[in-house]
């Protein structure tokens, strides 16, 4: 019997060390690059199967090969690896037994064991190297008995999920996979597939254990969708003195709170190949008229599709998208004339009750060489003497002013010629002013910034059943979202279902008026608001919230004993012609399924056996069918709309209608189910109005969603 390849091979090392036949050079390795990651992947032993003695490296680009894959027998702690196993053994069910991959270097690479780390099917292996040539992974599988299926869930996306794939039981998902990516969502329209989670709402970045950790039961995963900003605001502003002190890097800002964080590189003095020249302006003072380039970095999700990009204080040149980031190339320009005629200023708003000494506008100027101050608040654009000094007020304006100059004397700056620029919300240039007298080389500007108003906004899951997320919030699902002091202005809320679940509606909580029932909601708010997400249970794929039929067939599937659990593969059969085996079914167990006092069958179609067997023969015995003559019952027909109210009429006892007057053209007085179709009719609220155009629907075959909401009505909480 064979040995373990540990032992054969290290045998035929010492033979090929004492003949000669392997150099010293190959085992000092001379120049080779050190393997780092030897992977293999090999397939799962499973009850009955045989050993799998070929195997492949984890990715093509690997600098290794996988030359052999044996299995061996477990002996005692001591010996672990026994007996061979040829391709004729058959594995059994809870054993555990060893797997060996003799793996080879390809040219120009080398194993070291002290540098290089082994996985088979991603999980930590045994290495040992027997030269720098040749290596060993042994890793212990559990030979499995059962599958376990994985089930991936897209979690919001349009795009396919991947197909379920079936997981040896105690194995890993890493068993079954490559790699990842075998299992990855495309991005959607700003939302970055990042990974599967077993939390439908999971956002966190955090790792998820369950590709490595062994699967034991039937497992759905859920795709994580992380949002990604549409809209990028960047201020870039040189470092003060730059014109003439050196230059160190510019600094780059984004708005507060926003989802994203960006940083600058240093100044080049220009571009080759579209990239910023390798030479930088490091100690030299910038040059007026010169365009110098910068490189920034802005860590946002950009999901394939690239955000707009909002540059204040430079010129875009270019951006490229990446995974999870983007580079921008801009450049920035010093005025190359004395006289400075257009100057640009960003101010940052103080939010609604914030004191006004403690939170004064704050600006920034984003022309090179320039710089800006403020003072403020002032209750009126004259400023006056009297600073504001009270908690700011949402919907009020203030006044402050703003003072642009170069104390360096550079730049000539006049308030008849300078064109004033201001970047930020609700900020109005109400007029220059000359500040020439009290601060030479400096022009002022008084601005007004009206503090936006806030408002109360609560959302809120009613039932459970989901959650939701909104975009001035957007990393969390949360089934309660309190808001104390929302600014004014558009706001998006997302929903999503759980599990079993779909969503139904936004509510107002007050007037329980309904918004909308879409799961994506944009609105402005103007006012206090409290709203509502509902959702409801999911029995169906082919049964929505808002259809008439949605709370019969919940009332069906819920009921005791069921009435109906659909046609299969998770659909209820919507538009589906419904049998008279199939109605005398559904109205038996409305009425709880009692046990027929006759076992005898008198229809010829009715056997024993038969799903609808107790149905019918309790039907007969209360007098709601006699069958359609000749012996039969007309199991499988389709029933017809007039069937269906004698069918419930009669299993009410056969109720006079209140009135014989008839409003259905098509209705004959004479006919079998004329009283039943008029006591229908005149039930509050009607068990069935007709098909309008005064027609009731003679000989109309009913459909299964008909049939179980005409039974709710007679049947249910409110029949």
């Amino acid at each position: 019997m064979k040995q373990s390849i540990t032992r054969v091979l290290s045998l035929l090392l010492v033979l090929a060390l004492a003949v000669g036949l392997l150099p010293m050079a190959v085992l000092a390795g001379g120049d080779e690059e050190t393997i780092w990651l030897a992977s293999a992947f090999v397939s799962y032993p499973m009850a009955g199967a045989h050993p799998n003695l070929t195997g492949m490296t984890e990715y093509d680009t690997d600098p290794c090969v996988v030359d052999e894959v044996h299995f061996f027998e477990l002996n005692s702690s001591d010996q672990p690896i026994g007996a061979f196993l040829n391709e004729n053994y058959s594995f059994v069910a809870g054993q555990k037994y060893a797997c060996q991959v003799l793996m080879s270097a390809k040219p120009g690479y080398r194993f070291d064991s002290e540098n290089t780390d082994g996985y088979v099917n991603n999980r930590y292996a045994d290495l040992n190297v027997l030269d720098s040539e040749t290596a060993v992974l042994t890793v212990y599988l559990t030979c499995a008995a059962e599958y376990c299926t994985v089930t991936f869930d897209a979690n919001g996306s349009k795009d396919a999920p991947p197909a379920p794939i079936r997981v040896p039981y105690g194995a890993t998902v890493w068993d079954v996979i490559r790699n990842f990516e075998a299992v990855a969502m495309p991005d959607q329209p700003w939302e970055y597939f990042w990974d599967w989670s077993l939390d439908p709402f999971a956002t966190d970045f955090g790792a998820n254990y369950y590709f490595v950790n062994p699967v034991t039961e039937d497992l759905t995963l859920y795709a994580m969708w992380i949002p990604c900003p549409r809209e990028v605001e960047l201020y870039v502003e040189l470092p003060e003195g730059c014109m003439t002190d050196g230059v160190d890097k510019p600094s780059i800002t984004v708005p507060e709170g926003a989802s994203y964080a960006a940083y600058s590189d240093n100044l080049y003095v220009g571009l080759v190949d579209g990239c910023p020249h390798p030479d930088l302006v490091y100690c030299d003072p910038l040059q007026r008229g010169v365009t110098y380039y910068s490189r920034a970095t802005v860590y946002a999700e950009v999901a394939g599709q690239l955000p707009a990009i909002h540059l204040h204080g430079a010129e875009l040149v270019s951006v490229e998208g990446h995974e999870s980031w983007l580079d921008i190339i801009y450049s920035v320009t010093p005025q190359d004339d004395s006289a400075v005629t257009k100057a640009s200023v960003a101010i940052n708003t103080p939010r609604a009750g914030q004191n006004a000494i403690e939170h004064h506008p704050e600006v920034i100027s984003l022309t090179p060489g320039v710089q800006a101050g403020v003072q403020g608040w002032f209750d009126s654009p004259e400023l006056g003497t009297e600073i504001c000094e009270d908690a700011l007020e949402g919907g009020k304006t203030y006044y402050a002013l703003i003072n642009v100059g170069d104390e360096t004397g550079n730049y000539m700056l006049s308030a008849n010629n300078l064109s004033l620029e201001l970047l930020g919300k609700n900020a109005e240039l109400i007029r220059m002013v000359d500040l020439s007298d009290v601060m030479p080389n400096h022009v002022g500007a008084v601005v007004g910034v009206t503090i936006p108003r806030t408002y109360n906004f609560t959302v809120s899951v009613k039932y459970g059943g989901g959650k939701f997320r909104s975009d001035r919030r957007m990393s969390k699902w949360v089934k309660t979202m309190d808001f104390a002091d929302t600014e004014e202005g558009p706001v998006t809320l997302y929903a999503k279902a759980e599990p079993g679940y779909m969503f139904k509606s936004w509510y107002d909580a007050t007037s329980y008026e309904t918004l909308s029932k879409d799961p994506v909601y944009t609105f402005d708010v103007d006012h206090d608001v409290n709203i509502v997400a509902s959702f409801v249970k999911k029995s169906f794929d082919d049964v929505g919230a808002w259809d008439y039929f949605y709370e019969p067939v919940m009332w069906a599937v819920n009921h005791n004993p069921v009435i109906t659990r659909g046609v299969g593969d998770g659909l209820f059969g919507v538009g589906s012609p419904c049998t008279r085996a199939q109605i005398m079914t559904f109205l038996w167990k409305a009425n709880d399924a009692p046990d027929p006092i006759t076992t005898e069958s008198p229809f010829s179609d009715v056997k024993p056996g038969d799903y609808y067997y107790k149905a019918v023969l309790w039907a007969v015995e209360n007098h709601i069918t006699r069958g359609v003559g000749d012996g039969r019952f007309g199991a499988n027909d389709p029933c017809t709309r007039e069937q269906a109210m004698t069918f419930l009429w009669k299993s009410k006892g056969s109720p006079e209608p209140q009135s014989m007057e008839n409003p259905f053209t098509d209705v004959d007085a004479g006919s079998y189910y004329c009283k039943a179709v008029l006591w229908a009719s005149q039930q509050t609220p009607p068990i069935t109005a007709g098909m309008g155009g005064g027609l009731f629907g003679v000989g109309v075959t009913c459909t299964r969603e008909q049939i179980i909401t005409f039974l709710y009505k007679v049947y249910g909480p409110k029949g």
